[in-house]
């Protein structure tokens, strides 16, 4: 089976896909940003760019341990897998990191909600546009 190659993300795309997602229950702020940190859209926060590019950091690290990880014990486990998100939490409240095969999408959760559902829901937006 041959991976395919990642293909660009519009910024009409991405408005898209912020508006669908925005819409899911548990969704707080949103910022897409392109697999090399420029942002793309966001649902309306001041600093998109610093979370882009932290959410590119955090991605593209969690990414590497998968490609070049020490294969002992859980190193092992981690290498033959593929990055699908990201859950954060903080005295801010809680967020997801959803990699796509062109973007990471960052969403800020609403109080109480659950990561897996929202993440769930993300990837069944995201679905819509790829």
């Amino acid at each position: 089976m041959t991976e395919q190659p990642a293909i660009e993300l519009s910024t009409a795309v991405a408005q898209r896909m912020v508006s669908a997602i925005t819409l899911a229950p548990g969704v707080g702020d949103v910022t897409i940003c392109g697999r090399e940190g420029e942002v793309a859209v966001s649902s309306g926060k001041a600093d998109s760019r610093k979370e882009a590019a932290l959410t590119r950091f955090l991605a593209q690290r969690a990414e590497a341990m998968t490609e070049d990880g020490d294969r002992r014990g859980m190193g092992r486990t981690v290498a033959t897998s593929r990055l699908e998100q990201i859950s954060l939490s903080g005295p801010g409240g809680d967020s997801v990191i959803i990699a796509g095969p062109d973007y990471y999408a960052l969403v800020s959760l609403t109080r109480g909600a659950s990561s897996t559902n929202v993440a769930s829901a993300i990837r069944a937006i995201a679905r819509r546009y790829h």
